[in-house]
């Protein structure tokens, strides 16, 4: 084999860098020697034994434990020319004060054990890191609402050839959603939004959210097998397949729903909106999304993608967790949002957000299509010839 195969240093060298793997950690419990078998004076106390640091493997790290009687005892050996001697031994310390911690507290759960020495933790949380940032607990709804004050006659929302400024949106969501409390819905409920991309199905949402209930974005095109494993998984309180007629809640006020209207009062930590996986590793899942946690990602969101404030394309169904970024964050900055597809776009927009497989797409495409300003791309690999 020796023409096939590169030598012993060459596949040293290879190890920890794309290999199926670079670690290993292997438990001995043999060869048994006649004193191992001696009962420990403490039978129920296992004692964990220094570890000894070793350079020289061809693994990147290799932990050997070895268990002789009551005592646990680790060898951690490492790559030299991938780590130092410092590194291995604050990793081999970090090993011994998880298991001590174990040993001594058996009734902690994992996820509280700390890897780190305090030392550590202020040097990880502190000295590497940026200002702490103060993160507002405002919700979606009432971002709109506040942009709604600042720029009443603005063009909010775009879709064929419609258009709905952000009082006309705000006060519209406001007067759906007083129809809907008097339905019953209140917060954890969930109502499925099974409506084409339109202005009714974004009025829709929004209201649902001014209710303190969530939104389960539905799309109509999925095939009929999985749109009723979501219902009957997610069990939503109400499903609109049709948009509620204007008629049936346009008479109501269009100014903001209070606490006082609602059924209980809003709470950062109740469901925003439910979004279902794609499947593609089993059955989709529903994950459930707090208003805090979105709350976070539009503050971040506002203050990174700063051509928000322009138009954008929402080009993706309402179902895909694109929308998140492509609609609300520019609802809640004053921007445009054309509701439309990158071939029937209209208007150049300062900001796309797209996966890597609609590249291809926008290098057909006149060069109005692709954004001015800013290209956000994730979900896929990334390949540069298209970029």
């Amino acid at each position: 084999l020796d023409h096939q195969w590169p030598g012993l240093a060459d596949i040293q060298h290879w190890a920890g860098h794309g290999e199926l793997f670079d670690t290993a950690m292997v438990f001995q419990n043999y060869p048994v020697e006649e004193g191992d078998l001696t009962a420990p004076a403490d039978p129920d106390r296992l004692r964990v034994a220094s570890a000894d640091i070793k350079g020289g493997t061809h693994f990147a790290v290799n932990v050997v434990a070895t268990m002789r009687g009551a005592e646990l005892s680790f060898r951690v050996d490492y790559r030299p020319d991938l780590y130092d001697e410092a590194y291995a031994r604050d990793f081999g310390q970090r090993m011994l004060r998880v298991l001590e911690t174990l040993i001594s507290d058996p009734d902690r759960p994992v996820a509280h054990l700390d890897t780190l020495d305090p030392a550590a933790r202020e040097r990880v949380l502190v000295e590497w890191n940026g200002a702490p940032t103060e993160l507002p607990g405002t919700p979606l709804h009432e971002l709109i609402s506040e942009q709604a004050r600042l720029t009443p006659d603005a063009v909010a929302v775009v879709c064929d050839g419609t258009s709905l400024t952000y009082a006309e949106l705000d006060g519209r969501a406001n007067q759906l959603a007083r129809h809907l409390l008097e339905q019953g819905l209140g917060a954890e409920d969930f109502v499925a939004i099974a409506l084409a991309k339109s202005l009714d199905a974004v009025i829709s949402m929004l209201a649902v959210l001014k209710t303190g209930a969530a939104y389960l974005p539905i799309d109509p095109d999925y095939p009929a097998e999985r749109i009723t494993y979501m219902l009957d998984d997610a069990r939503p309180a109400l499903t609109l397949r049709e948009p509620i007629p204007a008629a049936a809640y346009g008479h109501r006020p269009t100014d903001d729903v209070t606490d006082a209207e609602r059924r209980t009062p809003w709470s950062a930590l109740h469901a925003a909106y439910m979004i279902y996986t794609s499947g593609s590793t089993g059955r989709p899942k529903g994950v459930v999304i707090e208003h805090h946690a979105l709350a976070t990602y539009l503050h971040r969101a506002r203050n990174t993608y700063t051509a928000m404030t322009g138009v954008t394309v929402l080009h993706s169904p309402l179902a895909f967790d694109l929308t998140i970024t492509a609609l609300w964050t520019p609802l809640t900055s004053g921007g445009t949002v054309h509701l439309t597809s990158l071939e029937e776009a209209e208007v150049q927009p300062s900001l796309i957000k797209a996966t890597p497989s609609h590249l291809p797409l926008l290098t057909t495409l006149p060069e109005t299509a692709s954004p001015s300003h800013t290209l956000i791309l994730g979900g896929e690999a990334l390949h540069t010839d298209h970029l």
